[in-house]
């Protein structure tokens, strides 16, 4: 009997919130993974699922009138809609994306972190300058635990960024 267990990871997509002096930018689309097939009796699945290298990009932009050396970090949390406790999500920053001229590269390990309830610190970063972006900061995700003891169903989180001036 073959088994796929559906994975869905649902983003927050097109929404932005406002800090005091910075915006945040969410863009991407809901990845929605699946458990590969088994071919042989007794095989477990690969435990990973990996997205796409860009399957969300961040942009974070200045809203401070002659704002200088704004200070701002990403933190990331899950929110579980339907999850099984045996699946994990990671998330990394796979590149630093783009600016102008004014905005410094932002900091944070390209490794993954897991994600939980808790809000973590994904990356964070400086505008030099007002009016100047940091845009297009790309994100992947992983889903690790998936195994043939899980039951067959459609699973799913949201993924909460949020945006801290500092």
């Amino acid at each position: 009997m073959k088994r796929i267990i559906g994975l869905f990871c649902f983003l927050l997509s097109g929404a932005s919130v406002s800090g005091q002096s910075n915006a945040i930018s969410i863009t991407g689309t809901s990845w929605s993974a699946s458990a590969p097939t088994l071919t042989e009796a007794g095989n477990n699945y690969s435990s990973n699922v990996t997205s796409a290298s860009n399957q969300t990009l961040v942009t974070v932009s200045s809203t401070a009138f002659l704002g200088l050396l704004l200070s701002w970090k990403v933190m990331v949390t899950k929110q579980d809609v339907s999850w099984n406790s045996n699946l994990t999500v990671w998330i990394r920053k796979t590149g630093d994306g783009t600016s102008l001229l004014g905005s410094i590269t932002p900091s944070g390990t390209s490794s993954y972190i897991q994600l939980s309830t808790t809000q973590q610190e994904l990356f964070r970063g400086t505008n030099v300058l007002t009016s100047l972006n940091r845009n297009n900061v790309p994100i992947q995700y992983e889903i690790r635990g998936l195994s043939v003891t899980i039951p067959a169903a459609n699973y799913s989180a949201n993924v909460i960024y949020t945006l801290i001036d500092l």
